[in-house]
């Protein structure tokens, strides 16, 4: 099945997501720093499109994807039991504010996220409590979610997230507080003519603070080939 047919489910129970322009952007990082494997953190997860997505590109990887919505994470588990990548990919149902009791610190090479752009009150504001948990910040605030990805990520670990541009304040500030500094920056066009409508950052636990490298960047589709699992009728709100 084709990427977009997979990211529509996706995006029927998980809000505003965006995963072409994170995904791209997460293999080229792994690419250049000559990572084919290692213990991947996905944030915030929802259904593991990006960890499905991962696999197919880096197989030697390992993934967990933590997610506080309990019917997206049993998607999520059914998903990785179709395609055979139950041994590697793994989920969690957990609040990220509780993280430490759920994993040590350090646990993780490589955190991801896609988290909520909105603050609570703010963007399109839904009555299905599944799509608000998604996309606004009603249940971890975006300091909340940088400082679970500071806990969990070792030493000199990466952290790669997508948001809005009118967002970048608020993240490089909430990034720097939870002791993660901000890298590389890049962002994400639909056309050359247009204002970004993305950004994605990356920032390094325990970095020194330096001039980060800005980026413009242009996401397209890619394609893959999983199994599909959706949600059955009357699951949202659930």
């Amino acid at each position: 099945m084709a990427y977009n047919e997979f990211a529509y489910f996706y995006d029927e129970f998980n809000g505003e997501a965006d995963y072409d322009a994170l995904y791209g952007y997460i293999t080229d990082e792994l690419k250049a720093h000559g990572i084919t494997d290692g213990i991947l953190a996905d944030l915030g997860c929802g259904t593991g499109l990006l960890g499905l997505l991962l696999m197919q590109r880096q197989p030697d990887l390992r993934v967990t994807g933590i997610d506080i919505q309990a019917a997206a994470i049993s998607l999520a588990e059914q998903a990785a039991v179709k395609n055979g990548l139950a041994d590697r990919l793994t989920f969690r149902c957990a609040d990220l504010r509780q993280a430490r009791q759920y994993f040590p610190t350090g646990s993780f090479d490589l955190a991801v996220s896609n988290p909520p752009y909105y603050v609570p009150g703010t963007g399109k504001v839904s009555q299905d409590a599944a799509r608000c948990t998604a996309r606004s910040e009603s249940e971890a605030t975006l300091a909340d979610i940088c400082a679970a990805a500071a806990y969990l990520l070792r030493w000199g670990g990466k952290f790669c997230l997508v948001h809005k541009p009118e967002r970048l304040t608020d993240v490089l500030c909430a990034l720097r507080e939870a002791g993660i500094e901000p890298k590389r920056l890049r962002f994400v066009h639909n056309r050359a003519e247009y204002a970004p409508s993305l950004f994605l950052l990356e920032g390094c636990r325990g970095g020194k603070p330096a001039v980060f490298r800005r980026e413009t960047g242009y996401a397209e589709a890619e394609n893959a080939h999983f199994t599909i699992i959706k949600e059955p009728a009357g699951m949202r709100g659930a």
